[in-house]
């Protein structure tokens, strides 16, 4: 019994001694489950190419993420398994990247970047793989005449892009940055937030089903934002003619708002306009016949206008 003791503890001591050196040297690999709930080493594969000038970009992808920025030069750098690599590919004009396959494993003991994780060693989640990102450089000065995402798991980030058109369908958090739309932006996220900084957009049609909108340092001129299920939040900004936020579960709040403008509140919990304030529902307005005019409806969450 004290041998097989002794054994024991010289087994641990031998495993704990191996588990440090692999954190001091960052041998750790992600430990992945596939759809058949198997464990399996998933490697990610980063593969850069120049592309042609191009004046669109179409982009559907299955589960990796997007990021287009502007850069030096056209280039697309993707980072992915090769189970699941996207293509990238010229038509005419348009630069087009497709994902046939999704990669449907996850990670399940991260030890990746992971700085919450325990005791530094990793977590436990259920989370994709943020390291899976396809990246599109725009040469600096290009103005695009349209680019269309279909993201069926991963994030979106556009940041300093000019683009006549731009149509989005995500199914994950949206983020577009001190980007030029100049025709009205189209935006359907089915499960995910929506962040806006620093821009103008015109008659925007924004739709969430399942997630939040956050406009900051943006001017409104016209335009429709649907949620369903989410907190609508807009600071710092501005809107011309009528802007109609409609909301079926969740608050509707302005920060830093113009007084000189038109607001109706209709909901039926808590109101705030400026100095007015109101409970238990109903409708509170002010400025109601100029032409700059926000409508701000929610049928469960309160509304607040400051």
């Amino acid at each position: 019994m004290k041998r097989t003791l002794k054994i024991g503890i010289a087994v641990l001591i031998v495993g704990l001694i191996m588990v440090a050196a692999g954190a001091f040297t960052h041998s750790f690999k992600d430990v992945t489950f596939n759809h058949h709930g198997r464990p399996e080493l998933r490697t990610t594969q980063t593969v850069s190419k120049k592309v042609k000038d191009f004046d669109a970009i179409s982009v559907d992808l299955k589960s990796d993420q997007i990021r287009i920025k502007e850069g030096d030069t056209a280039r697309v750098q993707v980072s992915s398994t090769k189970e699941a690599m996207p293509t990238v590919r010229s038509v005419g004009h348009k630069l087009v990247i497709e994902q046939k396959r999704a990669d449907n494993s996850m990670t399940g003991w991260s030890f990746g970047h992971n700085p919450e994780g325990t005791f530094g060693l990793g977590t436990f989640n259920d989370a994709k793989h943020p390291d899976r990102t396809v990246v599109v450089t725009v040469p600096r000065g290009t103005k695009l005449n349209n680019i269309s995402i279909k993201e069926r798991q991963g994030a979106i980030r556009i940041t300093d892009v000019s683009s006549d058109t731009v149509s989005i369908s995500a199914h994950d958090d949206v983020m577009l940055e001190h980007m030029t739309v100049t025709q009205p932006l189209k935006v359907n996220s089915h499960d995910g937030n929506l962040y806006v900084t620093g821009m103008t957009l015109n008659t925007p049609s924004i739709k969430t089903d399942d997630g939040a909108v956050s406009l900051r340092d943006v001017q409104l001129n016209q335009g429709s934002i649907q949620l369903t299920d989410g907190t609508f939040n807009m600071t710092n900004g501005g809107f011309t003619g009528a802007v109609n936020v409609t909301n079926d579960d969740g608050d509707n709040e302005i920060v830093n708002a113009d007084r000189n403008k038109g607001y109706i509140l209709h909901g039926d919990d808590e109101n705030k306009l400026f100095e007015q304030h109101n409970e238990d529902g109903g409708t509170l307005q002010q400025n109601e016949t100029v032409p700059d005019i926000m409508h701000l409806t929610t049928n469960d969450g309160k509304n607040s206008v400051q």
